[in-house]
């Protein structure tokens, strides 16, 4: 069902979708994936693997650590004098949190899993294909 250079953890998630739906009994249209990410791993699978993008909503959240303990924090900075000042604290920037989202009008490897708006779910074939 996937391509094999595929990495199984990007479609592991999808699946879990896919059945929760299926389990849901009746058919089920489904008008978009959105994730909110909040690692550089997340990014990462939502942008390159699943094809999400940013929409009008812009999170302004960034995620900082201190890197004498090794804490996480979040951090809004809506400038980027407000994120240089959280840096000159000493703290490492890891990354900004994003609002990510990819339409059944858009190509992706989402589709190929949950069922796209105007296609009813009857039976997926991820599970088969697992």
């Amino acid at each position: 069902m996937y391509p094999s250079e595929l990495p199984r953890f990007g479609t592991v998630a999808l699946e879990a979708i896919a059945d929760a739906l299926a389990s849901l009994g009746r058919p089920v249209r489904v008008c978009g994936l959105s994730g909110l990410t909040v690692t550089k791993a997340g990014v990462s699978l939502f942008t390159s693997l699943y094809g999400c993008r940013e929409r009008s909503f812009v999170c302004h959240e960034h995620i900082l650590q201190d890197p004498s303990t090794g804490a996480l924090e979040v951090h809004e900075a809506d400038d980027p004098m407000q994120l240089q000042a959280l840096l000159h604290r000493g703290l490492s920037y890891v990354v900004r949190v994003r609002m990510l989202m990819v339409t059944p009008d858009e190509p992706s490897l989402v589709w190929l899993t949950l069922p796209a708006a105007g296609t009813p779910l009857a039976h997926h074939a991820a599970g088969a294909a697992a």
